[in-house]
């Protein structure tokens, strides 16, 4: 063998090493969850998907992961197996694993290991890093493995969707239905009810005419009477979590600030 090809070996050797040690000390940063799960439509019950979502900071490699399902009763079996697990989830990123079958739009950036596999009502789906560990289980319907409760079943052709990013460990609390969004943004409809809120150290009363859906992740408004000042600062609880409206009086309304 020539002293250049020996070069190249060695160049090609040090830095696969190095990429192997890099995503290794990003994927100790990084938390990679199940974030959204179909189990089919109208159509066929294999258009089917399982979308993780990277909340870190880097880019993580996914070589030797695996993917699997369990049954109500308890049997487990594989969705991808370790030694066909492979891709990159970019930071802040998304990465949807579907059924060869599958066919959408936004195409799946890995395949299950066989097409026999598949997942449907009161399954459980658990995703295990390269070591064996479970990183992220989600349990819907009728189970028995589920982190606190067991999330609802999808519908056929929707989705359950994790709200916001929130990993609480409770798959109820955690999931809730909503319109598919493989490769995206979850989009979970919350509802403002009607009431009436005084905030009496501003000196101000909003009365929300109607129940509201709320499309989370996106910019919200909705009807309002709102008394006093233009500007006022309004904050609403939804989900435990604090959202701030700027109220207009002149044209009784709120919205999130743009």
């Amino acid at each position: 063998m020539k002293a250049s090809e020996n070069k190249k070996i060695k160049i090609f050797t040090t830095l696969s090493v190095f990429l192997a040690a890099f995503f290794s000390m990003q994927n100790a940063d990084a938390k990679i969850v199940i974030n959204e799960i179909m189990i089919g439509d109208a159509n066929s019950s294999k258009n089917e998907f399982i979308e993780l979502y990277n909340d870190g900071e880097s880019a993580v490699s996914l070589d030797r992961y695996k993917l699997a399902k369990k049954t109500a009763s308890g049997s487990e079996g594989n969705l991808v197996s370790s030694a066909k697990f492979s891709g990159i989830i970019p930071a802040k990123g998304y990465f949807v694993i579907a059924h060869p079958d599958y066919s959408d739009e936004i195409k799946a950036d890995l395949s299950y290991s066989g097409a026999s596999y598949s997942i449907a009502e009161n399954n459980t789906v658990l995703l295990y890093d390269n070591a064996g560990n479970i990183l992220d289980l989600v349990g819907y319907g009728t189970v028995s493995v589920f982190e606190t409760a067991a999330a609802s079943n999808p519908e056929k052709g929707k989705s359950i969707g994790r709200l916001n990013g929130e990993d609480s460990d409770d798959n109820s609390a955690d999931f809730t239905k909503q319109e598919q969004t493989p490769g995206a943004e979850n989009k979970i409809m919350e509802t403002v009810e009607k009431t009436e809120y005084e905030i009496n150290e501003l000196d101000i009363v909003i009365k929300i005419k109607k129940d509201k859906k709320i499309y989370r992740g996106m910019k919200s408004h909705f009807e309002a009477e709102i008394s006093e000042k233009n500007g006022t600062k309004f904050s609403l609880n939804r989900r435990g979590k604090k959202y701030e409206y700027d109220c207009f009086a002149g044209e009784n309304r709120c919205q999130e600030p743009v």
